[in-house]
């Protein structure tokens, strides 16, 4: 809410600056427009977390999964190569990335998939290859569930 403030403030002052040109107002919008720049550059990152360079045991498999969400990643395989239960690697992770980690591969896959989907012509197919899903109608599944829109929606929407 209070963001959301800001941005609607920001953009009735770029809005008036448009109407009453002169070197104040354009160095103003100049950095009215670097922020929207970096606001937008955050919220298209996959996920906005402060603990990818900690020191905790898991930061690196989450820097993993955040730069290879296609490998096909396997919650006994991550638990084993951590020398934890399986129960105990899920609360873990869970604890430490706020989902539990087939949620966490699956929601990077799927920001991964939104990402590409505004910023290219690629076909769907190849996308959902790309983003580690084996069919098309998966990727389509999932992702009307998380953003509730069909990837179409999503090309058409970001254009």
């Amino acid at each position: 809410p209070e963001m959301s403030s800001c941005i609607i403030s920001l953009s009735d002052c770029l809005l008036s600056f448009k109407q009453k040109r002169d070197v104040l107002n354009v160095l103003l919008e100049a950095s009215i427009a670097l922020f929207f720049i970096h606001l937008y550059i955050r919220s298209s990152q996959f996920i906005l977390m402060p603990y990818c360079d900690c020191e905790h045991h898991l930061s690196r498999l989450v820097k993993d999964i955040m730069e290879k969400p296609e490998y096909p990643w396997k919650v006994k395989e991550m638990a084993k190569n951590h020398k934890m239960s399986l129960n105990g690697f899920i609360s873990e992770f869970k604890e430490f990335s706020g989902l539990t980690p087939l949620a966490f591969v699956q929601h990077v896959r799927l920001k991964k998939g939104k990402l590409k989907l505004e910023c290219s012509d690629a076909p769907v197919s190849l996308i959902a290859r790309v983003c580690g899903y084996n069919s098309h109608a998966s990727f389509t599944v999932y992702m009307k569930k998380h953003f509730g829109k069909s990837p179409f929606q999503i090309r058409k929407d970001a254009r």
